[in-house]
């Protein structure tokens, strides 16, 4: 009992050491780093050129996706464009991108780079996230959109939308932020009451 007991213990400190190891949020979607072959790094604004790193991790392959990164409020910089990996991209990733990438690929794939100005201002864990796009019907919040290698018929699947931290505090951790919501918006998801489900 006591080796068991010992062996959960573990395996718990292992799963939270990783987990402070690495702030970057998602094991298998997309997310954001701070070097193009997504091995991590701390993404800082120190004032000046900051380039972000938009990964497709996981193990799925995939031929195209759709998403959007806009800039944050908490980061105090100014968007100065994207540097795209592939030739056919529509849209930016501040109102939405979508990026065909010309052939099946296998994660981990950098799919863009994204450039802005910072002014060295910016407050410690301010939280940078992907989303799905906005112009996307089927969007799924909080996922991203991806096409699979079908030779047949090419299929869309979601995949987690991940984020990062811009000057993440080591000494004290950063907390992913909530949304705002009420007891009565929660309450409703479950009592039946569709039209006010929150969207």
């Amino acid at each position: 009992m006591l080796k068991h007991i010992w062996l959960v213990g573990m395996a718990c400190l292992l799963f939270a050491a990783s987990a402070a190891a690495n702030p970057v949020g998602t094991s298998s979607g997309f997310t954001v780093y701070a070097d193009p072959s997504g091995t991590g790094g701390d993404i800082i604004d120190t004032g000046g050129l900051i380039a972000l790193y938009v990964i497709h991790v996981g193990r799925d392959p995939a031929m195209a996706s759709q998403f959007i990164a806009p800039r944050p409020a908490c980061l105090d910089a100014t968007y100065i464009g994207d540097a795209h990996q592939f030739a056919v991209t529509i849209g930016d990733s501040q109102t939405g991108i979508s990026i065909a990438y010309g052939q099946c690929l296998d994660p981990p794939i950098h799919i863009l780079t994204i450039h802005y100005f910072g002014s060295g201002n910016t407050g410690s864990c301010c939280y940078y996230s992907l989303d799905c796009d906005p112009r996307d019907l089927a969007a799924v919040p909080g996922k991203i959109s991806v096409v699979d290698c079908s030779t047949s018929e090419p299929t869309r699947f979601y995949v987690e939308a991940g984020y990062s931290w811009i000057n993440y505090s080591w000494a004290t951790g950063c907390l992913v932020p909530v949304e705002n919501t009420t007891w009565g918006r929660i309450k409703s998801q479950y009592s039946g009451d569709d039209h006010s489900r929150i969207q």
